[in-house]
């Protein structure tokens, strides 16, 4: 991976690039007989608009609040953004000590260790300036590249809903994983 690439959290000027790149990323899903990455078909690949409200919304609440969402965006040494990952609360209460992840990568850059930087980015910011104990996912069990990439940084398999989806003909599984942050404790002696 180039030291080019630069992961740093998404701002209001970066926005409307990043509904750009997400559109983008999105029309991968499923292409050329790759895994879907996100439960949608391959003919209604857009954004969601309750997902652009939610980027958007999410970046003001604070992270105590149902409702947060944090983005860190990776971008190339021409601007461009090449991948993302986010953070989100869960969507009830009593839950502030966990966080549900989201990324991507651009298509030009999978398999080259971006999605291993960009996990490590995220797990180290909720580790350093959050709370949050606990960083939940969901993945599509056919998704087998996310699935090693997951375990390969410490995430592990928490329940499988069997025929979550039933997706252009195709019944798909729901696969929760999650990682424990391991805090460093200070030394007080």
């Amino acid at each position: 991976m180039s030291n080019d690439i630069e992961i740093k959290p998404l701002t209001a000027k970066k926005i409307d690039d990043f509904f750009y790149y997400l559109n983008d990323h999105i029309s991968d899903n499923g292409k050329d007989n790759s895994p879907l990455f996100l439960p949608i078909s391959r003919n209604d690949l857009r954004i969601p608009e309750e997902l652009i409200d939610s980027f958007r919304d999410g970046q003001s609440v604070s992270i105590d609040k149902l409702g947060w969402r944090r983005v860190f965006i990776a971008i190339n040494e021409k601007n461009d953004i090449i991948g993302h990952i986010d953070l989100k609360s869960h969507s009830q209460n009593y839950t502030s000590h966990r966080a549900v992840m989201g990324m991507g990568v651009h298509r030009d850059y999978r398999k080259m260790g971006l999605g291993y930087l960009l996990i490590k980015s995220i797990v180290s910011w909720a580790k350093n300036e959050t709370a949050i104990e606990q960083i939940d996912l969901w993945v599509l069990s056919k998704n087998r590249p996310a699935i090693r990439l997951y375990n390969k940084l410490g995430f592990f398999k928490i329940g499988e809903i069997e025929d979550m989806f039933r997706i252009d003909g195709v019944s798909l599984d729901y696969i929760m994983m999650s990682k424990k942050i391991e805090k460093t404790v200070a030394n007080n002696q």
